[in-house]
């Protein structure tokens, strides 16, 4: 072998997206729409074969959906103790408006790439939206600021227990 050979360095072909396939994405953020005919056809069969996107998101939406249940009788608990509870749910509420909000914006980003009309997407967001609403009301009306303390601790208790768990869940 010659030594010129000894000290060649071979360069490896970069792997991952390629800058069209970056446009594609960028595009479909920027005017909607989908990225599978833009891809590239390797990117496009791992998105076909290994990512079930669509239907990911529709799960992690029903997760937060259920989540969103006990979350929601615990504010309507809160609520119905102003102003001593003020600060619990002010707090509450910047908790669980922080905790949803990376799972809401990643399911909403997936069911648009994969083709989702944006429609459908506030749809589904504002019909959790309205059930939380229905679920503060439930939980308020439920839990009445004079009923018996007992039963009042025994059931916060119980649905806080429930929120915690749906919580961890949805991690």
């Amino acid at each position: 072998k010659s030594s010129s050979n000894l000290f060649r360095i071979e360069k490896e072909k970069p792997t991952g997206p390629n800058l069209t396939d970056a446009a594609a994405v960028a595009d479909v953020i920027n005017h909607g729409g989908t990225v599978d005919s833009s891809l590239s056809e390797d990117l496009r069969n791992e998105v076909a074969h290994d990512a079930h996107g669509k239907m990911a998101a529709i799960i992690i939406w029903l997760g937060m959906c259920l989540d969103g249940i006990p979350e929601a009788l615990v504010l309507g608990i809160l609520a119905n103790g102003i102003p001593e509870t003020y600060p619990s749910l002010v707090g509450f509420c910047c908790a669980v408006g922080l905790a949803n909000f990376p799972e809401a914006m990643s399911a909403s980003g997936t069911l648009k790439a994969a083709g989702m009309k944006t429609w459908k997407i506030l749809g589904m967001w504002g019909a959790m939206f309205i059930g939380t609403g229905v679920g503060g009301v439930c939980g308020a009306a439920a839990f009445p600021k004079g009923g018996d303390p007992y039963n009042q601790e025994l059931g916060t208790a119980a649905i806080v227990g429930v929120c915690g768990g749906a919580t961890l869940t949805m991690v």
